[in-house]
């Protein structure tokens, strides 16, 4: 196959012993001919050939949230390689990217994330002959092997302690049930804020989770790349297959969204027509169980920012606790996502099957699980009394 470019000189050929293949080749080049995006190889530089792959490729067709991580990890790269001629880029250039990000103290799964994306956009340029080869075929992140235990109060979950001092301060304000049904469902926090009444179903104990709820900017092309417009608010499909499921709800669980039914009916007695009207989803999604006073979407942001106001309150009296009592202070941090991880701590100290926590979680993987539950030190020491041992040791 052949492709003209005007002011291009030479045209590019393109060679296949699979015709149908070929004329895919064939095809995503002439689209790129088409919307003015037809690379010169010699000339172009690893900048140049992410603004253009992200504008032909990805923009069109992926989720902004995509796009925003997309963005991200090209971020981590682009000092080390954005500069550099396509043509001239090579696995030894590759090879020092990722020394450099781990030497920065960057985890291995977002060096890997980072060059997921490189290996992709380069693929794609070596798909187009644009390159002879892909310069990231074969490289390799290597994990951090350490030996360190981990630390009781790194753990990423709260104790009874912890949850009775949340719920206290948290128990008059508007949102209390919201971090309610958090703790006793696992959700996160995307998911119960795109969560719908027609989800919940109260006769049989079960939510239908099937979206999320995000804030995210959205990305274009203008005369100098890659531009960062206005964030929108949008609900998505869930990002993995295992996300879409059934949870079953507890009586905390039931007695929280009904108490929220009543709240959400004062607010539209309230409000009356002007209720939900400044809501851009309220046209596609007019049933959303959590919304603000005046009917808007309740974001993430949100609940992350009252996460931040109780545990402030928290600290600060543990600091004057800790003053009194002359001892160091023990501070939290509390934001939505760690109920999610102290709800599937509770299941897996519960004695749950790992099968039934993975179904609910909405996880596929058991290392996620493993990543997910956090025992607790005194679970441990009670598991332990049930050790025995029949063997002599005299």
């Amino acid at each position: 196959a052949r492709i003209f470019k005007p002011g291009y000189g030479k045209p590019v050929y393109l060679y296949n012993k699979n015709l149908k293949e070929l004329k895919k080749e064939k095809s995503d080049l002439e689209h790129a001919v088409r919307y003015g995006d037809f690379p010169q190889s010699n000339k172009l530089t690893v900048d140049g050939w992410f603004s253009e792959w992200m504008s032909i490729y990805c923009i069109p067709n992926l989720k902004n949230t995509t796009i925003g991580n997309y963005v991200n990890s090209y971020k981590r790269i682009k000092p080390y390689v954005g500069y550099f001629r396509l043509e001239n880029l090579g696995p030894a250039n590759i090879k020092f990217l990722i020394d450099s990000l781990s030497a920065q103290q960057y985890a291995p799964s977002t060096i890997r994330s980072s060059l997921t994306l490189l290996y992709s956009m380069l693929q794609k340029a070596f798909e187009l002959r644009i390159i002879p080869f892909n310069p990231c075929e074969g490289v390799k992140v290597k994990s951090h092997d350490t030996h360190d235990p981990p630390k009781e109060n790194g753990l990423k979950r709260l104790n009874a302690k912890e949850l009775s001092s949340f719920f206290q301060i948290c128990r008059n304000t508007r949102y209390y049930e919201l971090f309610l049904i958090l703790l006793n469902t696992g959700l996160r926090i995307g998911e119960l804020c795109a969560l719908e009444w027609k989800d919940v179903d109260f006769e049989n104990r079960i939510l239908h989770i099937n979206k999320t709820l995000n804030r995210t900017p959205s990305y274009h092309k203008d005369g100098n790349g890659l531009a960062k417009g206005e964030n929108v608010i949008q609900i998505t499909s869930p990002k993995k297959e295992a996300s879409y499921r059934y949870v079953p709800l507890n009586d905390n669980a039931i007695a929280a969204f009904q108490t929220w039914v009543r709240k959400q009916a004062q607010d539209r007695k309230k409000y009356k027509k002007t209720w939900s009207q400044s809501n851009p989803l309220f046209t596609e999604y007019p049933d959303l169980v959590f919304t603000t006073e005046k009917g808007n979407a309740y974001l993430p942001v949100y609940a992350e920012a009252e996460c931040r106001r109780i545990e402030k309150i928290i600290n600060n009296k543990e600091k004057i606790s800790a003053g009194e009592e002359k001892r160091k202070p023990e501070y939290i941090h509390i934001y939505p996502h760690i109920f999610r991880h102290t709800f599937i701590s509770c299941c897996v100290e519960s004695g749950m099957s790992p099968a039934s926590i993975m179904k609910i979680a909405g996880h596929s993987d058991e290392k996620m699980l493993k990543h997910y539950s956090h025992i607790s030190t005194d679970y441990s020491q009670n598991e332990f009394k049930k050790f025995k041992i029949n063997i002599k040791t005299t």
